[in-house]
């Protein structure tokens, strides 16, 4: 089952990977996929008619072969600037739809089934957060009056989260902990690789 319905999705992938030490956006989700491709496939498989990877200057090269009709890449050439400006990056290329998804790109878990429970329960006045053990995860979808509100902010140097705190949460919950999972070190990177949800999503 796909959406019948407009939305869009933003990847957040202009972390600096530090502690990874490499781009997180191109290490290898299996055989076939890169972890942007994946996350990609799977809201291209859930209707996303737009995904916009935000990149920054160091990888938007290496991840420009993703360029095509319904993927927009953004660089974030301000490298000391926050993960709040690159949402605004990304909401000022989809300002035509009421919902949108945020995602991380070093959570390549995100399963199509996942996202499409999320929207079902989408709100025009509440962000929509999965929640696993009492636990938030991603992606978050927020609708289009909290979009037209980050366009308007002129200090970007903000925390989402301290940000969403304006508006009113719908928690949607999960039976599964992959809505939490992100990759920040090779350890991490190579626990999860071996274990059975690398090869369930």
């Amino acid at each position: 089952m796909s959406i019948n319905e407009k939305f869009a999705a933003i990847i957040l992938a202009a972390g600096a990977s530090s502690r990874m030490g490499t781009t997180k956006a191109l290490l290898n989700f299996d055989e076939k996929f890169t972890f942007v491709e994946k996350i990609i496939e799977q809201f291209v498989n859930a209707g996303a008619e737009k995904c916009v990877v935000v990149c920054n200057s160091n990888n938007f090269n290496q991840i420009k072969y993703l360029e095509k009709k319904n993927i927009i890449l953004v660089e974030n050439d301000i490298q000391e600037s926050s993960r709040f400006y690159s949402i605004y990056l990304g909401c000022k290329n989809l300002k035509e739809y009421e919902y949108i998804f945020i995602h991380n790109v070093d959570n390549p878990y995100i399963k199509t089934s996942d996202i499409e429970k999320i929207y079902l329960n989408k709100s025009p006045n509440e962000y929509i957060v999965p929640v696993y053990n009492n636990q938030g995860g991603h992606p978050i979808l927020i609708n289009k009056k909290i979009l037209e509100q980050i366009l308007i902010q002129t200090t970007y140097n903000q925390i989402l989260r301290n940000f969403l705190k304006l508006f009113n949460r719908k928690n949607v919950i999960f039976v599964e902990e992959n809505i939490l999972y992100n990759i920040n070190t090779y350890e991490q990177y190579n626990k999860l690789k071996n274990n059975n949800i690398w090869k369930r999503v």
